[in-house]
């Protein structure tokens, strides 16, 4: 099966394309996406994906609090950010919400591929992929 990964972006260009890459990706399934995180939230309880990447940059929620929120939902939950630029602020207020990585959307489908398998394999990852 793969892994199994659900996506938020209020970007719905952005989201979409993500999604058609992932799909197309060996050993990656897309369960669900939503440009509406507390949408997303209720998706997550009912779909229990490996990994949820988001960018938490959001007009619409407070993207920290959604990623503490699916942190909480289920251990085995792997919240990666998926940022267009690095904020050592931010960085910091995703690892004390429970995120586990803090990704560039300019990576590519391979190397995030790599970085989810690495993930969601009980693998470290390059430090400047870690929020710890």
């Amino acid at each position: 099966m793969g892994i199994l990964v659900y996506i938020i972006d209020e970007h719905t260009a952005v989201r979409r394309n993500l999604v058609r890459r992932l799909s197309a990706a060996d050993k990656v399934q897309v369960v669900g996406d939503s440009g509406d995180a507390l949408a997303a939230l209720r998706d997550l309880s009912a779909l229990h994906p490996d990994v949820l990447l988001m960018e938490v940059k959001m007009r619409r929620a407070d993207g920290i609090d959604v990623c503490s929120r699916a942190a909480k939902l289920d251990d085995r939950l792997k919240v990666v950010v998926n940022t267009s630029h690095v904020d050592a602020e931010e960085r910091r207020r995703v690892q004390q919400a429970g995120g586990v990585a803090y990704l560039l959307k300019d990576l590519d489908i391979p190397g995030l591929v790599e970085r989810l398998r690495a993930l969601t394999e009980g693998q470290g990852l390059p430090a400047d992929d870690r929020v710890v």
